[in-house]
C-alpha cells in the first residue's frame, strides 16, 4: 500500500497539526463577561462563546503548540487566560475541519466512533501533543485527528480527502463572531481581525508532506 493510500496514524496527522503560518500576532483575551451565545456557526451548527473560550484557553496551555510557535519566533499565549489571534484562527480551523469531516463520514455511513476518538486521544497523549491542555481542548484535538484519519481511510487517499474537504468548505455557510476574527469565504480561511494579509488559517487541509504523508 502506498504512502498516499494508507491510513494516517497520529504521527502522520502531525503534518496537519503543525501547519502554522508565520504572521503578525495580536493577543486576544479569552473568557470574561461576554457570553454571546454563538461564537461560530457552521451550516447552522452552533458553538457557543463559552465552549470556544474554554477550548482556546486549554489550547493556549498546550506545551507542544507553545514550542511549535516559539520555534517560529511567535507566542501562542502572552499571559494566563490569553491566546494570540494566530492561535485563535488555527483552533477555529481545526474545529471546523472536524465538523466538516464528521459530516462527510456520516454521509458515507461510517460515523466517527467514540472508540476511535478515545484511541486517538491516547496516542496523542502518549506523544505529548496534548500535554498541558485542558480535557476540553485535548478531546477536540483528538476528534480533529481521528476524523481526518477516518476520512482518509474511507476515501482511499490523502488527496481524495483534501478534495472532499475543499468541496465541503466551499459549500459551507460559516458565520463568526468578529471578536474572534474574520471568515473569508473566498480564501476558505479564518483570518485574524486585521485581515488575511496579516494572518489566516485555511480550513482546507495542507498539501501532503513527509509528516502528513508518512
Amino acid at each position: 500500500m502506498s504512502a498516499s493510500s494508507r491510513r494516517p496514524g497520529p504521527l502522520i496527522v502531525l503534518g496537519l497539526l503543525a501547519a502554522v503560518a508565520i504572521a503578525a500576532v495580536v493577543v486576544a483575551v479569552v473568557g470574561g463577561d461576554d457570553v454571546s451565545p454563538d461564537a461560530v456557526k457552521v451550516d447552522g451548527t452552533r458553538t457557543s462563546s463559552a465552549t470556544l473560550d474554554g477550548e482556546l484557553d486549554g489550547f493556549s496551555e498546550g506545551a507542544y503548540f507553545q514550542d511549535l510557535y516559539a520555534q517560529q519566533g511567535i507566542a501562542l499565549s502572552e499571559s494566563a487566560g490569553s491566546i494570540s489571534s494566530r492561535g485563535t484562527v488555527q483552533w477555529l480551523s481545526y474545529r471546523t475541519q472536524t465538523q466538516l469531516a464528521e459530516r462527510l463520514l456520516d454521509r458515507a455511513g461510517t460515523p466517527l466512533s467514540d472508540a476511535t476518538v478515545n484511541a486517538t486521544a491516547r496516542a496523542l497523549s502518549q506523544q505529548g501533543i496534548t500535554a498541558g491542555m485542558s480535557s476540553a481542548a485535548a478531546d477536540q484535538l483528538a476528534r480533529f485527528s481521528a476524523s481526518a484519519e477516518a476520512l482518509v481511510e474511507e476515501l482511499g487517499s490523502y488527496e481524495a480527502y483534501r478534495t472532499a474537504m475543499r468541496r465541503a468548505a466551499r459549500n459551507a455557510t460559516i458565520d463568526l463572531d468578529p471578536k474572534y476574527g474574520r471568515w473569508d469565504a473566498r480564501q476558505l480561511a479564518f483570518c485574524v481581525p486585521e485581515g488575511c494579509r496579516v494572518g489566516g488559517q485555511s480550513i482546507v487541509p495542507p498539501p501532503q508532506t513527509s509528516q502528513s504523508g508518512g
